[in-house]
């Protein structure tokens, strides 16, 4: 698996895998990530200390999810079950917001 980074003006909207039929939503401004269902109706919203201004959000084969965060130039790692793992980060990040992955 590649992660490929960059930034774009603007973000992509990705959706998760279709066995979940939720949808995800980037929260620049409340530093999060809200998890709607099919019909629109909000189910939940997760983040971490030191996400700021999440923007592209990745749906990994690996079960993961990598989410840009903008105002850090960090990308930070969640579990299938949105628990935060891990963040990483590289002198060519800067103000990411969109990812794509490649097998």
């Amino acid at each position: 698996m590649v992660l490929l980074l960059g930034t774009v003006t603007n973000a992509q909207p990705l959706l998760p895998p279709a066995k979940t039929g939720d949808f995800y939503v980037s929260s620049y401004n409340t530093h999060n990530i809200a998890i709607y269902d099919s019909a629109g109706k909000y189910l939940n919203s997760f983040g971490a200390e030191g996400l700021s201004g999440p923007r592209g959000i990745v749906f990994a084969p690996n079960n993961k999810i990598y989410i840009a965060s903008q105002g850090t130039d960090e990308i930070f790692v969640f579990d299938h079950e949105n628990n935060f793992l891990n963040k990483f980060s590289d002198l060519e990040l800067n103000g990411p917001t969109g990812m794509a992955v490649i097998n």
